[in-house]
């Protein structure tokens, strides 16, 4: 806007963009009395960045009005602190204490010689969950006592049938020759032990045999 057809053209913009409905306009880098004209003719509010105070509000960048950048910087920069410096002298002197071993001294290392014990700190978001020794018990119970029982079984099985002695099978029971006949009673005639087997038979039985055989 720093001749008359530009500044026209940038009124008008503003003008059309406001028409359109937007909430509020940047004027940046622009003259006072550019920036007054659309303040005035427009219905939105507008934030100036190098346009003076005839804006309905201003805005700066914050690494620039915090001196945390350098080089050259546009004329309506104000500096509200030299952060830079400060920065650079703090990592300076972080880096000599690393490289002369400095820090991280005791005081900043979990666990030191003069550290105190501290409990154990969940992670954000999460809360540290103990089992209860109940439920550890009720769950571990069942199946301790199965394993148990399954294995004493085996164990009784195995004993049995290797304990076992091997037994004949017992005789049926027999009734007595006296009960199995009923009142007859038998006796057996006990052999002659001083008869001969060898002895030949008498000649009678030999003479019968023949005459049964004889032919006619």
């Amino acid at each position: 806007g720093r001749d008359e057809d530009s500044a026209r053209k940038i009124a008008n913009d503003a003008k059309a963009i406001a028409d359109a409905g937007a909430f509020t306009i940047v004027i940046e880098g622009v003259a006072e009395s550019l920036a007054a004209a659309i303040t005035r003719t427009i219905s939105c509010p507008t934030i100036g960045i190098g346009a003076s105070s005839s804006c309905d509000g201003q805005i700066l960048v914050t690494e620039d009005m915090m001196g945390m950048t350098t080089g050259q910087k546009p004329k309506f920069v104000k500096v509200y602190a030299d952060i830079a410096n400060t920065m650079k002298k703090a990592v300076e002197v972080y880096a000599h204490e690393v490289q002369t071993r400095a820090f991280p001294s005791q005081q900043y290392v979990y666990g030191g010689a003069k550290a105190e014990a501290q409990p154990n700190t969940p992670l954000y978001g999460q809360a540290q969950q103990t089992p209860k020794p109940e439920a550890q018990t009720a769950s571990a119970t069942p199946q301790t006592n199965t394993q148990t029982t399954q294995a004493a079984s085996s164990s009784l099985r195995m004993s049995m049938i290797e304990e076992k002695p091997a037994t004949a099978p017992a005789p049926a029971p027999t009734r007595p020759l006296a009960q199995a006949q009923g009142s007859v009673s038998i006796s057996a005639k006990k052999p002659d032990s001083s008869s001969d087997d060898d002895t030949p038979p008498s000649r009678p039985f030999f003479d019968s045999v023949l005459r049964a055989t004889r032919r006619s």
